[in-house]
């Protein structure tokens, strides 16, 4: 698929970017890792945890050019939820 930039008219192309900040995955790793140590707060620690790993590996499809550097979203993703609901 072809898709030309609204911008530059360069040639645009499929990219991948993290899903999340890389501040908010961090702030669950460390939230996850300092409330595992007590025996009370191991629950929430794993949650936590769990949520933080997750969001350090998400990612997400933009369309990128790189004569501008111009970033657009996808579209792609928004219809494929659609079709599976």
């Amino acid at each position: 698929m072809n898709i030309s930039c609204s911008f530059c008219n360069g040639q645009m192309e499929i990219y991948q970017i993290p899903r999340y900040s890389k501040l908010f995955t961090s702030i669950c790793i460390i939230l996850g890792l300092l409330f595992s140590i007590s025996i009370a707060g191991i629950l929430l620690g794993i949650i936590f945890l769990v949520a933080g790993l997750y969001s350090a590996f998400a990612k997400k499809e933009v369309w990128y050019c790189p004569s501008c550097k111009a970033v657009v979203g996808r579209l792609d993703d928004k219809q494929k939820i659609k079709k599976a609901a």
